[in-house]
């Protein structure tokens, strides 16, 4: 499911709102929403990549006859919202201004897995799976048929699952699969500043809480907030420790390191608006959200202090994606969850909820956008049939030896007999 939500739009696939029967041309496209008209009127940018391609391009092309099925990838608008870039998977990135209309496309190396504008907007930060981070002129279109024109400017040896800057514009800071979160200077990436280490699994998501507070979301079922200047932990939430008393049918009775953590978060979100007050988190495997009050020392917004689970919701489905409002404070928004616990009959597949007193409650405004999506058959068709376990890989497990290596050896000799 591709989703890219921004203070003022609304983007989607156009095969996940629009059926093949209703689409005549076929035509890869997106849907466009407009949050601040509020219309259920949407307007359609067909992705039309160049035509010139890569030797590599053309090394597949021989090796597929029929013509490859295209994706979107991920996408980002800008700070000041004017330009929006969206990747597919054929590796193409394209540069849109704020009124759709395409400024600049190019190539990449690796398909992106998340993408960020500089607060100038004037370079664009693309990183991908295999664990580099490239920069790209926004404005400055590349040389035709050239593969990979950006400056590279950090690279991990693990996969690259989240990464931002720093509002200042001085750090960069990359979270990996290796339990690794790296703070590099920027521009000069050449400088790493700290690392910030203390996860037993991949960290998923990165979120910044104020000048030098970073929070961090793993595999390992923990939040960590960090002083990302000095690489130190200030305060450790293990979720684990919630269920003491109701131990999971997933251990077994198993050793606990030896297997996928049950509350594996998903992502988080914070409410920037709110001068990050609230933190909400979703899991891989809990159709459960958490929503958390960040306690300051003092109410000094610049000293954390602690976070505090001030509600929960739960759903018969996990969500997809959860993200607060950039244009109003205490909104939040979350698609996929289509059937709340307590209510069959909200199967609603985008909500829209508010925080009052310390609760998440329906608001009283409704939003044509929404209402139009939910009641499309098609849209609620493909958000039922988006696969919910696509992270399961990223887990890694101890090795053994003596039960590993004899396995091993086991497979072996039976391909041998065979």
């Amino acid at each position: 499911m591709f989703i890219v939500l921004s203070k003022s739009f609304l983007i989607l696939d156009k095969d996940e709102v629009v059926s093949s029967q209703d689409n005549n041309n076929g035509q890869k496209a997106l849907i466009v929403y407009d949050l601040k008209r509020d219309s259920s009127k949407s307007i359609q940018i067909d992705w039309c990549p160049s035509t010139e391609m890569t030797k590599n391009d053309a090394d597949d092309v021989k090796k597929n006859a029929k013509e490859p099925i295209v994706s979107f990838n991920t996408g980002t608008f800008s700070n000041l919202h004017d330009f929006v870039a969206i990747s597919d998977d054929l590796k193409n990135v394209i540069i849109f201004d704020h009124n759709f209309h395409k400024i600049n496309q190019f190539k990449i190396k690796k398909n992106a897995q998340k993408m960020i504008f500089t607060k100038n907007e004037e370079k664009i930060l693309i990183c991908d799976k295999a664990g580099d981070i490239y920069e790209f002129d926004v404005k400055q279109s590349s040389s035709s048929n050239e593969e990979n024109c950006g400056r590279l400017l950090l690279g991990h040896c693990s996969m690259l699952l989240d990464f931002l800057i720093t509002d200042d514009q001085r750090y960069i800071i990359s979270a990996d699969r290796d339990e690794k979160i790296r703070v590099t200077h920027y521009p000069n990436t050449y400088n790493i500043k700290t690392y910030c280490l203390g996860h037993s699994q991949f960290v998923s998501s990165i979120q910044l809480i104020n000048q030098q507070t970073l929070a961090s979301g793993s595999g390992d079922g923990k939040i960590k907030i960090w002083n990302y200047l000095n690489g130190k932990i200030l305060y450790t939430h293990d979720f684990h420790e919630q269920q003491q008393q109701q131990p999971t049918s997933a251990t077994n009775g198993r050793n606990k390191s030896a297997v996928k953590s049950d509350f594996a978060i998903k992502s988080m979100t914070i409410d920037r608006p709110n001068n990050g007050r609230y933190i909400c988190v979703s899991f891989l495997s809990q159709s459960i959200l958490y929503l958390f009050k960040i306690q300051y020392k003092n109410d000094d917004e610049h000293q954390f202090e602690s976070l505090d689970v001030i509600t929960q919701l739960r759903f018969n489905q996990i969500p997809l994606m959860i993200s607060f409002d950039l244009s109003h404070i205490n909104f939040l928004w979350i698609f996929g969850a289509t059937a709340m616990e307590n209510n069959d009959d909200d199967d609603e597949p985008i909500k829209l909820y508010e925080l009052k007193q310390n609760e998440l409650a329906r608001p009283l405004i409704r939003m044509q956008v929404i209402d139009t999506l939910n009641q499309n058959e098609h849209f609620r068709r493909s958000i039922a049939a988006t696969k919910r376990d696509e992270y399961g890989y990223l887990f890694k497990h101890p090795f053994h030896s003596e039960v590993m290596v004899g396995e091993n050896f086991q497979r072996k000799r039976s391909r041998i007999e065979s």
